[in-house]
């Protein structure tokens, strides 16, 4: 027994299997269809967009813009599958993708 009495016992599922909100940013080229293309493969593995944010490039000829997504609840391993499909769209640059876990206090 500890000194908070009676715990029962915790099944902890593997962390792939949790499912939470995420963030990610990501660099991609100012282009028409990008976005359409993200959204696709999030789509295809059962994820929903709760917000997206693109900035403006300078110049609309291309250039490399940051894009940040915050998605509802779902499952680590269907996202970092997404993600890992995402980084090899030729319209991504830069680094992979950063991704952090978003936990609602």
């Amino acid at each position: 027994m500890s000194q908070f009495g009676e715990v029962p016992r915790a099944d902890l599922l593997p962390a792939g299997e949790s499912e939470r909100r995420f963030y990610f940013r990501l660099d991609c080229l100012d282009r028409a269809g990008v976005l359409a293309q993200v959204a696709g493969i999030l789509g295809q593995e059962g994820i929903s967009i709760a917000s997206v944010v693109q900035q403006e490039a300078p110049r609309p000829d291309g250039q490399v813009v940051p894009v940040v997504f915050m998605i509802h609840q779902a499952r680590e391993e269907a996202l970092l599958r997404a993600l890992d499909r995402i980084n090899r769209l030729d319209v991504v640059r830069g680094e992979r993708t950063r991704m952090l876990r978003v936990e609602d206090v």
